[in-house]
């Protein structure tokens, strides 16, 4: 069952990034469309006419000035602002024309709707409840308007007859759409769940390891951090499968990634690395601190009772991140897990750096 994200920041801020660009360019495109309509006011009232060009070379300008300042303005709330506005200001504008003309508002009451299909295509990007607000005010001000200038003769009944049912058209085409983006949304973000975790113990798999240990090493060199790796063997796991069976195994796995989980700081990350083994990736710890965090890890399984398994220990080898290749510092970490097995097992050592 597909659970649909209301507000979440992250899924507001992917919604509106898909869009931006054809948000913009379409509210260009409208502008364009409404300068050329200066046309029309030329064919109905060729000397109101004189007064309109400039009017409508402010509604082009409006349309323009979000994707003119796209790259000055990077927050999203702002330019969402900007996208919500400029249409209402255009109709505000229209508004203006049609005094202008004679006869405007009996021949243009219809271009009124012209606006709710610019809030249809631009602000398809936006929150549902930010849409909904745009139609309900797209539909509202010509209203408002026409009660506070009764000289312009707009007919409020004409109006209400063509535009709010177009305005609840809109919204109900804007929630299906935004329906849809949603459930993308969501199949996307659980495919590339299952595309970076290890689908019996839930933690990160290998390939995701292999994508964030670079920036993580990068990092370290850039600010001159601390970064460690833990590399964590279950003891005798081959013995669980052979008296117990692969289901007890399986169980015993996800057992143990459950409490290296719990025992890990909000910073560190899991990974099953194959077989019995799991990595721990934990920023800002130096050797020491990686000790003490792999210390915590083995005492927490060995006190642990699993269900169907018993007791099961842990060996660790532990290694800060020198400056080397990725495939080095492993191998000191690889090395310091095998002196902790051939040292008894259950039991943390630590690798020493490369002179």
């Amino acid at each position: 069952m597909l659970v649909f994200p209301k507000s979440d920041a992250a899924f507001l801020t992917a919604k509106f990034r898909e869009h931006e660009r054809y948000a913009l360019r379409m509210l260009a495109i409208f502008g364009l469309v409404g300068l050329t309509l200066w046309a029309w006011d030329y064919v109905i009232d060729p000397v109101g006419a004189r007064a309109t060009l400039p009017l409508r070379l402010l509604m082009f300008t409006l349309a323009l000035i979000p994707l003119g300042t796209r790259n000055v303005v990077t927050d999203r709330q702002t330019m969402t602002l900007m996208l919500f506005a400029a249409p209402l200001i255009g109709l505000l504008v229209f508004f203006a024309i049609l005094l202008r003309l004679k006869g405007g508002m009996a021949y243009g009451i219809g271009g009124f709707m012209y606006f709710q299909l610019v809030g249809l295509v631009v602000l398809r990007g936006c929150s549902y409840q930010l849409v909904v607000a745009f139609h309900v005010a797209a539909a509202l001000l010509p209203n408002l308007l026409g009660l506070l200038l009764p000289a312009a003769g707009f007919e409020q009944g004409h109006y209400a007859v063509l535009l709010w049912p177009a305005a609840a058209i809109a919204a109900i085409v804007q929630h299906a759409m935004h329906q849809e983006y949603a459930r993308s949304y969501v199949l996307r973000q659980q495919l590339e769940q299952a595309a970076l975790t290890d689908a019996l113990t839930g933690t990160y798999n290998r390939r995701y390891f292999s994508e964030v240990v670079g920036t993580e090493m990068a990092r370290v060199e850039r600010d001159l951090s601390r970064l460690s790796l833990l590399l964590v063997d279950i003891d005798h796991f081959k013995s669980i499968n052979d008296r117990l069976g692969h289901a007890a195994g399986d169980a015993a796995l996800k057992a143990v990634s459950a409490i290296l989980k719990g025992q890990l700081r909000p910073s560190d990350r899991l990974f099953r690395w194959g077989g019995e083994e799991f990595v721990v990736l934990a920023p800002s710890a130096a050797l020491a601190d990686a000790m003490t965090l792999a210390e915590r890890l083995r005492r927490s399984c060995e006190s642990a009772d699993i269900a169907g398994t018993g007791r099961v220990t842990l060996s660790i080898g532990a290694a800060e991140f020198a400056g080397e290749t990725l495939e080095d510092w492993i191998k000191r970490a690889d090395e310091a897990l095998y002196n902790a097995k051939q040292n008894g097992r259950n039991r943390v050592e630590g690798a020493q750096k490369r002179r």
